[in-house]
């Protein structure tokens, strides 16, 4: 009797242990992940606005910049979720307001800001939220079917919600972008030949580049699990 009270005791203490290496052994890991991702996130928030900076140095058309800031956008939404693209989106859309517009280095968003400064944030703050928002959203909702095809989803919706804001927030301030047009051009042909070239680079950068960087995020990602 003694014995079989031994070896249950035995038992029980085999059990306890290895309950708390696995206790022990998943904290960690739980603290490593989250180390990884804060880690992650700080380097995308810093490639967001150096890339922001390059793209406002870049001129192009009716003074207009360059958005190259999706593609670590895209990036941290894939790999950080959600919260994480929202974020990197919401820190664009901010940076682009303070930088381009309250200090004025592009002169279409300066423009905007000193004739209609709160439209103006709300369109950068918007249009930015939205490009870090939706692509994970629909990249969660594809992966289950086709994995490229849900990554080049989410590559090109954030150009086209960014894109798209910003046209929208444009029809809401017309006559503020006639003034800026100052007769030089057209609505018409500000919408056609400028906004569209933008996008048209912007989407085509995304689907190009978004896939690949993904691919190399993954493969660290693996390693770091293992």
């Amino acid at each position: 009797m003694e014995h079989k009270e031994e070896k249950v005791l035995q038992e029980e203490n085999v059990n306890t242990e290895t309950a708390k290496q696995s206790s022990g052994k998943l904290w960690r890991q739980s603290r490593n992940d989250k180390t990884y991702k804060m880690v992650l996130l700080g380097v995308l928030s810093a490639l967001v606005i150096v890339l922001q900076l390059w793209g406002s140095a870049i001129p192009f058309f009716g003074g207009t910049s360059l958005c190259l800031v999706l593609i670590p956008i895209v990036v941290g939404g894939l790999l950080l979720g959600v919260k994480g693209g929202t974020f990197l989106g919401l820190l664009f859309g901010v940076f682009v307001y303070v930088w381009c517009g309250v200090l004025g280095y592009d002169p279409f968003t300066a423009f905007l800001f000193h004739t209609n400064p709160v439209i103006t944030a709300l369109i950068c703050i918007v249009k930015g939220g939205l490009a870090g928002f939706v692509p994970p959203l629909v990249h969660r909702a594809l992966s289950r079917k086709t994995k490229l095809g849900s990554v080049f989803a989410a590559a090109a919706l954030a150009p086209i919600c960014n894109t798209g804001i910003f046209i929208a927030g444009m029809f809401t301030i017309l006559g503020t972008l006639e003034s800026y047009l100052a007769g030089a051009m057209t609505i018409g042909y500000f919408f056609g030949a400028i906004i569209l070239v933008n996008f048209s680079v912007e989407l085509a950068v995304n689907l190009i580049a978004a896939p690949a960087i993904y691919r190399v995020a993954q493969v660290v990602n693996r390693k770091k699990l293992h």
